[in-house]
C-alpha cells in the first residue's frame, strides 16, 4: 500500500475529510403510517421485521408514570400503572386503594395525617 499510489492517504485526523467514509449497505426506506411524519414524542415508532421480509413501522404508547402521592411524591402501591384514557376503562376498584385518601396519597402519609389528627384532638 504505501506511496505505490493505489490506496488514496488516509485523513489526518482533525482534517475536514475526518473521519474517513465507511461504506455501508444500503436499507430499506421507512414511511410513518399515521398523519405526524416528525419524529415527535407523540409518534414514536418501533421497526418491525414482517413474514414477507419488509421493514415498517410499528406506533408505539407512551409510557406511563404511574399515580404518585400528592405529599411526598413517592409512588402508590396497589394502583396500575396506566395512561390517563386507560383509567377511564377500568371499574372503579382498580384505580383507587381502600383506605381513606385511597388512590390520592401512599399509605406512609395517610398515617402521618390520622397520627397528627389525632395528636391535635388530644
Amino acid at each position: 500500500f504505501g506511496s505505490s499510489g493505489f490506496a488514496p492517504p488516509r485523513p489526518e485526523r482533525g482534517s475536514p475529510a475526518w473521519p474517513p467514509l465507511q461504506h455501508s449497505a444500503m436499507v430499506q426506506r421507512l414511511t410513518y403510517r399515521r398523519k405526524v411524519r416528525y419524529n415527535t414524542q407523540s409518534n414514536k415508532q418501533k421497526i418491525v421485521k414482517t413474514p414477507g421480509g419488509k421493514l415498517v413501522f410499528h406506533a408505539q404508547k407512551k409510557r406511563a408514570k404511574g399515580p404518585h402521592c400528592g405529599d411526598c411524591g413517592g409512588k402508590i402501591i396497589g394502583v396500575p400503572v396506566m395512561r390517563p384514557v386507560e383509567y377511564k376503562r377500568i371499574p372503579r376498584h382498580d384505580r383507587t386503594v381502600n383506605r381513606a385518601y385511597g388512590g390520592v396519597r401512599c399509605a406512609k402519609c395517610v398515617r402521618m395525617r390520622v397520627l397528627r389528627a389525632f395528636l391535635i384532638e388530644e
